[in-house]
């Protein structure tokens, strides 16, 4: 993938979840979940997740368990 067609979907993602943190403040805590995860995991195992994570599209108290998240007070 290029650089600029992968800058310009790293900045997508940014501005989704700006939008979402506002009404969802998990989506924080599942970014850094998920950052740490990818940044820890093979390609297999990256795409493994992402398949799960698509089946709970949304679902953000499934999604926390899946990445072995605790919810925080706020939430």
């Amino acid at each position: 993938m290029n650089e600029t067609k992968r800058t310009a979907e790293v900045s997508q993602i940014a501005s989704l979840i700006r939008a979402k943190a506002q009404k969802h403040p998990e989506v924080i805590d599942i970014v850094v979940a998920l950052v740490d995860r990818v940044s820890q995991s093979s390609q297999p195992e990256i795409e493994a997740l992402g398949k799960q994570l698509e089946q709970h599209e949304g679902d953000y108290p499934a999604i926390m368990k899946l990445l072995g998240i605790q919810p925080s007070p706020q939430h």
